[in-house]
């Protein structure tokens, strides 16, 4: 008995998580960049043209996913800098 007193102690003493979370203010939208945005207007340029479908290979979407997160990161360090 001893053994389970001291585990509901230990469990008392833990930080309970709160019941309503605070809301998060959403992510601000980024301009579209120019680069990414003509590479992709490209992509649908040329599959428009063959008249196909447009398909993103993997390694398009890599770029893409880089490019951005390259960017947002990017912003994030600048504004990092200026509230310094």
């Amino acid at each position: 008995m001893l053994l389970l007193d001291a585990f509901n102690k230990d469990r008392v003493s833990l930080p309970q998580p709160l019941q309503n979370p605070p809301q998060l203010a959403p992510p601000p939208t980024l301009p579209p960049d120019p680069r990414t945005q003509e590479m992709i207007n490209e992509k649908l340029r040329k599959a428009e043209d063959l008249g196909r479908p447009v398909l993103f290979t993997l390694q398009d979407t890599m770029i893409l996913a880089y490019m951005l997160f390259h960017r947002c990161y990017s912003l994030i360090q600048h504004k990092q800098i200026l509230d310094s």
